[in-house]
């Protein structure tokens, strides 16, 4: 029994040690540049792993800050936040290094992968389309959003438009939105608050849905899991399907109508 207890707490203590290890950053390099958007009309965002986050502001440029972080000098000599033109889009991408010794490199000094925090200012009147692969992200002061999400905690705020959000895991916060909010979702908690117009909730595999304060109609077209909870909302509200979980309203304007 004592050899089983040992044995154990040589392993956590060598995972320990491995995450300790991985939470370092060996090598690292900032950015900070601004971009010119004239004659520009949207911007796309394409960032690997690490944080993101994204505000709106009054200046008609972007500027870019991130901080770029590695294991070694090699891996970080290949990384970068780059920027485009397609039309009259502006495209910023987050670049990695992907060569397979670089990959052993990154695995053999104890990190899963190099990360890129980035943070944006961007013109409030632009449109924006977004992919992101992991890591948590917030976005705020935006004209209109559209987002692809692998995985990470996701906070949306302050959108003059409409938002639609495709989103794989992670919990998912959105506020004061002054169009319509669609939404599909694999796992992850949904809450969603103070939307001028509809909400729609494609597809949610897990998680619950809280939506309050919402101008027009509610739409849950197919939930698996979780419980759905909605208050105050003025139009109808509508759940299409839904395998598991309570569904409680209040304060709704219209018709409700529910699964048997």
């Amino acid at each position: 029994m004592t050899k089983i207890v040992f044995g154990f707490m040589v392993v956590v203590s060598l995972i320990n040690s491995a995450l300790a290890q991985a939470s370092k950053c060996e090598h690292s390099k900032d950015i900070d540049r601004e971009v010119s958007v004239e004659n520009i009309r949207s911007l796309a965002v394409i960032a690997g792993a690490g944080g993101l986050d994204i505000r709106g502001g009054s200046r008609a440029l972007v500027r870019i800050k991130a901080r770029l972080c590695a294991p070694d000098k090699e891996t970080l000599q290949q990384m970068d936040v780059t920027n485009g033109i397609e039309g009259q889009q502006l495209r910023l991408e987050t670049q990695f290094a992907n060569t397979e010794s670089t990959k052993a490199a990154i695995w053999s000094s104890g990190y899963a992968q190099a990360t890129i925090e980035l943070e944006l200012e961007v013109p409030s009147n632009l449109p924006l389309t977004v992919k992101d692969s992991s890591g948590a992200a917030k976005l705020e002061g935006v004209a209109s959003l559209h987002m692809v999400d692998s995985s990470g905690e996701l906070e949306i705020g302050d959108v003059a438009g409409d938002v639609d959000v495709k989103d794989s895991s992670g919990a998912i916060e959105i506020a004061e939105v002054g169009g319509s909010v669609a939404i599909t979702d694999s796992s992850g908690g949904i809450e969603v608050q103070n939307v001028a117009q509809d909400l729609l909730i494609r597809v949610d595999s897990s998680g619950g849905i809280d939506a309050r304060d919402i101008g027009g109609s509610v739409v849950v077209k197919a939930d698996s899991s979780g419980d759905i909870k909605v208050k105050k909302v003025g139009g109808n509200f509508t759940v299409g399907s839904d395998t598991s979980g309570i569904i409680y309203h209040d304060d709704v304007a219209g018709t409700v109508s529910l699964p048997n």
